[in-house]
């Protein structure tokens, strides 16, 4: 039985080159830090006592995230790409949760997310999470030709059978269902 695909999700591409880039997912921090059940509370303290640690907030983003809690995880990864601006996976994660915070994960996705997804496009141009919300806004723009092409050209460097691989299929139906409604 599959579960439900959400920012959990492995952005992993495939291929050759596939380890160096790897996207991990939120989720796969939370296991790492979560032996008493506290890992919230473990990974504040841990961004307190470390302030000019840009990694430290980010898992703490990451764990705000996984716990639904997504102005929260805004905040820390904000805090994160403030540390480290060079931080792609951060900006990506951030623009995420500036989305989904702001209850647009069917877009149009907010402006400063935008931004957050442009600046980890720009540190990493193969950043599949930030390429599938801006195809998202696109389609939520009235373009879901153009979304369904970017979303295409990342089902060819996303995992098969993966996380990402099930979200960016589900996009596609959905696009292709409300395109089939409305024309």
């Amino acid at each position: 039985m599959k579960q439900h695909v959400t920012m959990e999700d492995v952005w992993v591409p495939k291929g050759a080159d596939a380890a160096p880039r790897r996207f991990i997912k939120p989720l796969s921090f939370v296991p790492m830090f979560a032996r008493g059940g506290d890992t919230l509370q473990r990974l504040a303290a841990e961004a307190k006592r470390r302030p000019d640690d840009a990694g430290a907030f980010e898992r703490l983003g990451i764990a705000y995230a996984n716990s639904g809690d997504h102005a929260q995880a805004a905040q820390a990864l904000g805090e994160s790409v403030a540390i480290d601006p060079n931080r792609s996976r951060a900006w990506s994660a951030l623009g995420e949760a500036q989305t989904r915070a702001a209850g647009a994960d069917q877009g149009p996705i907010p402006h400063a997310a935008r931004r957050s997804f442009d600046r980890a496009l720009a540190l990493d141009p193969e950043d599949v999470r930030a390429q599938f919300y801006l195809a998202l806004d696109k389609d939520a723009q009235g373009a879901p030709e153009l979304a369904i092409d970017a979303w295409l050209g990342l089902l060819r460097v996303v995992s098969l059978g993966s996380g990402p691989e099930e979200k960016i299929r589900a996009a596609i139906l959905a696009s292709l269902n409300r395109k089939m409604h409305i024309d």
